[in-house]
């Protein structure tokens, strides 16, 4: 019985492996070459720290649009650093269109019925979200210090933060030394940093 059980446990295993390398593989495109990369993973784990905490003084300063650029770009980084260390990242995921799709890269990280720490439509909201909070758009009457307002800003940084939360408790990272320096003088932030 025991026997049997464990084969059942191997066979679901094997399975889901078996779903998570196909998830977001096209069978008209050839799979790419995937980097794994550790070094540079810990510098884009760092980097994505920074881009939190520069989210956040942007979020105390009311500059929503570039506090939107920075929670997307803190999902990104944190997101592709994890994929550095776990299922590798392939070039089409660095650079060109999909390089910036953060559902695309939970689905790489993850698989597609694995549970997430955000909703995927917050996801899809954010990666929209990036382009548009740093250019204006033809024939749009805003520019996108103009189309952004607060609540979006919290909405994203509440977003980085949660996914922040989840690459620390699952893959049991450390929070780098940088996010409990000191604020300088000149970053004038409403209230001391405290760390996540």
């Amino acid at each position: 019985e025991f026997e049997r059980e464990r084969e059942q446990e191997a066979a679901a295993l094997r399975e889901r492996m078996r779903v998570r390398s196909t998830v977001s593989a096209s069978p008209a495109v050839p799979q790419q070459r995937r980097e794994f990369d550790e070094h540079l993973s810990a510098r884009y784990w760092t980097q994505g720290w920074e881009s939190l905490r520069a989210a956040r003084l942007l979020l105390n300063g009311s500059m929503w649009a570039h506090c939107v650029w920075n929670a997307h770009q803190t999902v990104e980084l944190m997101v592709k650093s994890l994929m550095l260390r776990t299922c590798g990242i392939a070039e089409d995921e660095q650079k060109g269109p999909g390089a910036h799709d953060l559902v695309l890269h939970f689905r790489r990280i993850l698989g597609q019925d694995a549970t997430w720490p955000v909703d995927c439509d917050e996801l899809t909201a954010l990666s929209k979200a990036y382009i548009q909070a740093r250019y204006p758009e033809k024939g749009e009457q805003l520019a996108p210090c103009e189309r952004f307002h607060e609540e979006d800003a919290r909405q994203a940084v509440a977003v980085a933060d949660l996914v922040a939360d989840w690459a620390i408790r699952t893959y049991e990272l450390d929070t780098p030394a940088s996010m409990n320096r000191k604020p300088r003088l000149d970053e004038q932030e409403e209230e001391p940093f405290q760390g996540v």
